[in-house]
């Protein structure tokens, strides 16, 4: 009677565990993703940049971008900063740093404004050109400052070492102003304008 009554109580603990164990399941539905806004990924992106990526030489042109931890397809990778000028301002500080014969860091960031990473830019300068990139940029406005943000964002999961690109996607030049491209993917369309 005592064996009898012991297997009992051990196949009501059996069915009382396997029961807690389906409540647990059932209990919380999962989370939704929170959805967070553009701008609110940009910023963040900038606080967290130097920890996602460093520069170092390029073997498509002098100093390049590389991820220092996978890094997600969407995921904000690092943001384009500098002085933030007119396009008048930008065209004459182009002719000066031409004559100097520094590298150029201007992005236009929309009709108005240009960013000029040359002198006081942010790590996100460092991104070459590729014809098969492996980062997009996005402008994300902050419309209550006006201030324009440039943001590179991963088109695909990128692995620490791997150098981060994106398409420059220059205007089409004549034959005689076509700048060579060394990005060295299977895709390269020989040009970069």
């Amino acid at each position: 009677a005592a064996a009898r009554k012991l297997k009992q109580q051990a196949k009501k603990a059996k069915g009382d565990a396997k029961k807690q164990k389906n409540a647990k399941k059932q209990k919380k539905p999962a989370a939704p993703l929170a959805v967070v806004p553009l701008l609110e990924q940009v910023l963040r992106c900038a606080a967290e940049e130097r920890g996602k990526v460093t520069f170092g030489k390029s073997v498509i042109h002098g100093w390049g971008l590389f991820a220092k931890v996978p890094i997600k397809e969407g995921e904000a990778v690092a943001e384009y900063r500098g002085d933030i000028v007119r396009h008048s301002v930008a065209n004459e500080r182009e002719q000066r740093y031409r004559r100097q014969k520094k590298d150029l860091y201007l992005f236009a960031a929309n009709t108005k404004q240009v960013i000029d990473g040359t002198d006081v830019g942010s790590i996100g300068r460092f991104l070459n050109h590729s014809c098969a990139p492996s980062c997009y940029i996005k402008l994300v406005e902050d419309e209550e400052h006006g201030i324009p943000h440039l943001a590179f964002f991963a088109r695909c999961d990128i692995l620490p070492g791997q150098e981060l690109t994106f398409d420059y996607r220059l205007r089409e030049e004549d034959d005689e102003n076509k700048w060579e491209c060394k990005c060295g993917a299977p895709t390269c369309r020989g040009t970069m304008n």
